[in-house]
């Protein structure tokens, strides 16, 4: 896979995705597998297996982090964080949990979280700087802050359930949160925080 991958990245502009298999029960890394294919513009799929313990940082646009299981797991201070305006980031059925955020949206950066766990962290999701989160089909659980959004950013809830945090949504500087019903999910909840919303 590793081979395939430095084969893929060496046509730029190639046609389809380019996807890559990451199995971090024996060593290897999400970043490294995003620095395989560094200079290609092409769409590039993550599919995650084991624990990884790393900041997934992602700075390009049309990226996949995706989980292959309920083992699916990153681990780290930002788990992941899409950064300088980086587009079309999608992660997908994994769980997430960062000492800092689980999941972050900064600088006018935008990502889509479906069927992710985001966990035990001191943000479940941190949108600031003007990021855009959006969270669809998911689970924010035990964490310090749910939702921590500032600074010109926004969240968007679809089905989603945001439990057991000491404070679930943190709304400040000219910022947003909204809350929708999904396909699966006909609300999404805030449940058994301290403080529910405060804006």
């Amino acid at each position: 896979d590793a081979l395939q991958a430095q084969v893929n990245a060496l046509g730029s502009g190639s046609v389809g995705p380019i996807e890559l298999n990451v199995d971090c029960g024996i060593g290897e890394s999400v970043n490294d597998a995003l620095n395989s294919v560094a200079g290609n513009d092409s769409e590039v799929i993550v599919s995650v297996s084991g624990l990884c313990i790393e900041d997934v940082i992602i700075t390009r646009d049309d990226v996949t982090i995706r989980g292959i299981d309920g083992l699916s797991k990153i681990k780290g201070v930002y788990a992941v964080s899409a950064r300088r305006g980086a587009s079309r980031i999608n992660v997908e059925s994994i769980t997430l949990t960062g000492s800092a955020a689980a999941l972050s949206c900064f600088s006018g950066a935008s990502v889509t979280a479906t069927n992710v766990i985001m966990e035990s962290s001191l943000h479940g999701v941190l949108s600031f700087y003007q990021g855009s989160c959006i969270v669809i089909d998911s689970l924010i659980t035990g964490n310090n802050k749910g939702l921590t959004i500032g600074d010109n950013s926004n969240v968007y809830l679809q089905g989603s359930v945001v439990e057991g945090s000491n404070q679930g949504a943190n709304v400040s500087g000219n910022s947003s949160l909204s809350t929708n019903a999904s396909p699966l999910n006909s609300t999404s909840t805030f449940r058994n925080n301290i403080l529910a919303v405060q804006v």
